[in-house]
């Protein structure tokens, strides 16, 4: 259409302008004079004015709950179905309302009542704070801190949403938002083999066995084991790292359960490094036959590597390596042969010489602390016989490895590094496992590269300290022609150092790989370098050459080559009543806080019967009257004896005061007759250490009434010596002070007979003041 313009007027006329709007044109011009409700508004910044649009109606829904939600008030929906929703506040006399319905006019959902402000109060709990509406607030904040717990989950809310919220539903909540964050449990063993083609595709010559169980075609498969070895990890173990592997086993903590297994050596800086991991059902000489076969596929067999093990004596592992390795050498952590020696025998001399024997690097040493061990304790020596001395004891390890390790710290290390990610989904665990690896992997990359010397640092620090111990050790040549032969000397101490061997009588060159202060001491006489001959495993060359390969990424879980293979079930399991331990058990002698002293507390005894393991509110027995009370102290029966219980007077202002009718009223004012009867004073008897005997001996001199003025002839001060915890029976008197006597109100004669009579019979007690 030609739009006709008047020139003289200089103005194009409205009407025809209007004409050329198209109808469309015309509907989005009405649909923009609306306001549209913003999606990406975060909390706290929702806002609902009169005619908003909104896409639908769950979106509507959703910010009427986050802007009263906001402000601490709680709504009630009046209406909800599929074309409209009214929704009133649910506190009497508020007027608060909003309803939003199907518009003709723009095509989609529009505000078109809204009555505000709120005018009822607002409070600190909300109804509309349900599980769904915390688990979608907790989403970004998991993913930024995954490991948030459920309390400073509970401090989040009330710092930055203003709202109390119960601790269940708060529980509840972040295992939903985790289940958003970490994914399905159940779901990811159903993309497990597409997980596993993903890993082949981008890391080839590398091994992902994934074993299922399926009896019959007509049911799915269930998942049984998933052994994991990358080809980068392999080739940098062969390259590097000294022929020790470390082999352990860790509890999943996950719905399904399951244990992951682990195969770890140590690089040349004495660092651990991860060779292959396993999910396997549990420990068990059938699982660890599978997972060694595995491995041993992987870097080669026993006979043909020499490769050593160290274990923590898992259940099956003894049996399957000497099935698979026969003869190969195999160590166990001395520190649980330590755990289960002290749970049998807690003396500390015997666990000192348990570690002397361990410690020991010749089997003449060694055979002496086992001879100390059996006088010591016969049966204590007995129960370490049991274990060969190649399996515990650096006197019977093997000079091949070059590792004189006596603990599993390797696997350990590995384990605890682990422990935030073992709590997770399959799939999302060992992606954070395999994440771990790579970085790890590439932090000593670069320090290897950037690292000036011949040898590893930790080596170069061992050596060290061997070279500062060699100054207290003579060398003395044989006369040989290389050279090599040397007798040192530290009287009464003597070695055999033989420098072209490489070996000296204390066996610590061999097993280490590093020259002892002995033999540095010969390469001091002949003016040698001891960095050259250390050995090569140590060497800054070969520590490089072992993160020179590195494990290829992968992609995303959405752009995944998809298998056709059938979805795998998760595994039978059984869950325990109760919530699931996080919490590592600790072992006899372990503390989980290497800072803090626990205490410890003693086996419960019976104060009834005597006997330990229950207290009397439990005991069933007769009450035994030789049985000590909580202060160790025997019982009596059949009331007080005369003999053991005396009866001590009371403190005048004077010293004791001491009558024959033991009637006494202390600072009273009222005159007292003998035929009042008052009760007598029960105190602690006068011990014979203080000076005065129990009873009344022939020294005792009773004191003048308080009544009576006190002659100063009449109380010893020896007496009052006594009193004061002395022990001096001096002679001399004592003046005391004049007696002034706390004047109480006025009662009358019959009123106090009265109250003494009451005294006498309700108590055998007189409280005073002294």
């Amino acid at each position: 259409m030609v739009i006709s313009s008047d020139e003289d007027e200089g103005y194009i006329s409205k009407e025809l302008v209007d004409k050329c709007i198209s109808d469309d044109e015309k509907s989005e011009e009405e649909f923009r004079k609306y306001p549209e409700f913003d999606e990406n508004a975060t909390f706290g910044e929702v806002q609902l004015q009169l005619n908003m649009l909104f896409p639908n109606l769950i979106m509507f829904k959703k910010a009427v709950a986050d802007y009263n939600i906001a402000v601490g008030r709680v709504f009630k929906f009046v209406k909800n179905d599929n074309e409209r929703v009214r929704t009133k506040c649910r506190s009497d006399g508020c007027k608060w309302e909003i309803f939003c319905s199907w518009s003709n006019e723009v095509k989609t959902f529009k505000v078109k009542k809204f009555v505000e402000p709120h005018t009822c109060a607002r409070g600190f709990k909300n109804k509309q704070a349900n599980k769904k509406w915390l688990a979608i607030q907790l989403v970004d904040e998991l993913r930024s801190y995954p490991t948030m717990s459920a309390h400073d989950a509970f401090e989040w809310f009330k710092r930055y949403r203003g709202i109390h919220v119960d601790e269940h539903m708060l529980y509840r909540a972040m295992r939903l938002a985790r289940t958003i964050v970490e994914g399905s449990e159940k779901l990811q063993y159903q993309k497990l083999w597409d997980y596993c083609e993903e890993l082949r595709r981008h890391n080839p010559n590398s091994t992902f066995g994934l074993q299922v169980n399926r009896p019959t075609l007509e049911l799915p498969p269930t998942f049984d084991r998933l052994y994991i070895c990358f080809n980068a990890n392999v080739q940098g173990f062969k390259a590097g790292c000294r022929p020790l592997i470390g082999l352990d086993g860790c509890f999943r903590k996950g719905y399904y359960g399951g244990q992951l297994l682990s195969a770890v050596a140590q690089d040349g800086n004495q660092h651990f490094y991860v060779i292959a991991i396993a999910v396997v059902e549990q420990e068990s000489r059938d699982t660890w036959s599978w997972f060694l076969r595995n491995l041993l596929g992987d870097i080669g067999q026993y006979s043909d590597n020499g490769w050593n093990f160290i274990s923590d004596q898992q259940k099956g592992l003894k049996l399957a390596l000497e099935e698979l390795c026969p003869g190969a050498p195999h160590r166990n952590c001395v520190l649980h042969i330590w755990r289960n020696f002290y749970s049998k025998y807690k003396n500390m001399e015997l666990t000192k010489q348990l570690w002397k024997c361990a410690r020991n690097t010749t089997m003449v040493e060694f055979d002496q602390n086992m001879m100390i061990m059996k006088r010591m304790n016969e049966d204590a020596w007995a129960w370490l016989k049991r274990f060969k001395p190649d399996a515990w004891s650096k006197a019977g390890f093997s000079d091949y490895p070059k590792n004189d390790n006596l603990l599993n710290n390797t696997c350990e290390q590995f384990n605890s590094k682990i422990v935030k990610f073992r709590g997770k989904p399959i799939i999302t665990m060992l992606e954070e496992i395999r994440c771990y690896l790579m970085g790890k992997m590439n932090k000593h990359r670069l320090r290897a590269n950037s690292f000036v010397g011949p040898i590893c640092p930790v080596a170069q620090s061992r050596l060290d300290k061997c070279r500062k111990d060699s100054s207290y050790w003579t060398p003395e040549w044989v006369g040989d022609a290389a050279g090599y032969k040397f007798q040192v000397w530290k009287r009464p101490q003597c070695k055999v150092v033989d420098l072209g061997a490489g070996t000296c009588s204390c066996r610590m060159w061999q097993l280490t790989g590093i020259p002892c202060a002995h033999a540095i001491a010969c390469m001091a006489y002949n003016n040698l370098e001891p960095e050259k001959y250390v050995h090569s495993w140590y060497s800054t060359e070969r520590w490089r050459a072992t993160y020179v390969p590195y494990i290829e990424p992968i992609t995303g879980e959405n752009d995944w080559h998809l298998t056709e293979l059938p979805p795998i079930e998760p595994p039978a399991f059984k869950r325990p009543s109760g919530r699931p331990k996080q919490r590592k058990r600790q072992s006899e002698g372990e503390t989980s806080n290497s800072s803090k002293a626990t205490r410890k507390y003693g086996e419960t005894h019976c104060s009834r019967c005597g006997e330990a393991g229950h207290n009397v509110r439990r005991c069933t027995k007769e009450a035994n009257n030789d049985a000590p009370n909580k202060r160790g102290n025997r019982r009596t029966t059949g009331g007080s004896n005369a003999s053991d219980s005396q009866v001590e007077p009371p403190l005048g202002p004077s010293g004791p005061i001491v009558g024959s009718q033991d009637s006494i009223i202390l600072g009273s004012s009222v005159p007292v007759s003998a035929s009042h009867s008052f009760a007598q004073v029960q105190r602690r008897p006068f011990s014979s250490g203080m000076g005065i005997p129990a009873n009344q001996g022939p020294n005792w001199r009773p004191p003048t009434p308080f009544n009576q003025s006190p002659s100063p002839s009449t109380f010893p001060f020896r007496l009052h010596a006594a009193l004061m915890g002395r022990s001096n029976w001096s002679s001399h008197t004592y003046r005391p002070p004049p007696i002034r006597p706390r004047v109480l109100p006025q009662v009358s004669t019959a009123s106090a007979s009265t109250s003494h009579s009451s005294s006498s019979q309700g108590s055998n007690t007189i409280s005073r003041r002294t």
